[in-house]
């Protein structure tokens, strides 16, 4: 998987042991695929939200044009669907928790890199990595349960204006 260039490689601190290595190893590589999902829903998002619109504007020309019924039926059936697909997939929400919690994540990575200068003892690195995979487990939980509420949250009532 290409590298985002918003999320630049950050090295790691010397004289960390394998299972630390590890971690930031999985760190580093579940902060690209959370990126590369949040860029894939939301511009998912972002394409089913155009198309309804367009789709939508035609149906109505299509009707000014009295063009046949099976264009217009097909436009509006367009709109609908993109709508609908977005309201059981919530593309924006869930990108936009994914987006959050890969910017939060590659920011503790950084602080933990350069939050210490050379002179640093093993024992404050330690303190610090479980510091990092603490902050890490918070961020994954915070983030995942606005993705899960958005998810398990009932779908938006869609409807004509003006009606009940």
């Amino acid at each position: 998987m290409p590298q985002p260039r918003y999320y630049p490689k950050v090295s790691r601190p010397p004289a960390l042991r394998q299972r630390e290595i590890e971690f930031l190893d999985w760190l580093d590589w579940f902060i690209l695929t959370a990126s590369a999902r949040a860029t894939t829903e939301l511009t998912r998002y972002r394409v089913m939200m155009i198309t309804a619109v367009v789709a939508g504007a035609a149906a109505a020309g299509s009707v000014a044009a009295r063009l046949p019924v099976v264009i217009t039926a097909t436009l509006g059936a367009v709109a609908a669907a993109c709508v609908g697909i977005q309201a059981v997939l919530r593309d924006q929400q869930c990108g936009v928790a994914k987006h959050a919690m890969a910017v939060e994540m590659a920011e503790a990575r950084r602080e933990f890199r350069f939050g210490s200068g050379d002179d640093e003892t093993e024992e404050a690195l330690r303190r610090r990595f479980e510091g990092l995979r603490h902050k890490v487990a918070a961020i994954k939980k915070r983030h995942g349960a606005r993705a899960m509420r958005a998810l398990s949250a009932p779908p938006p009532k869609l409807g004509l204006p003006g009606s009940s």
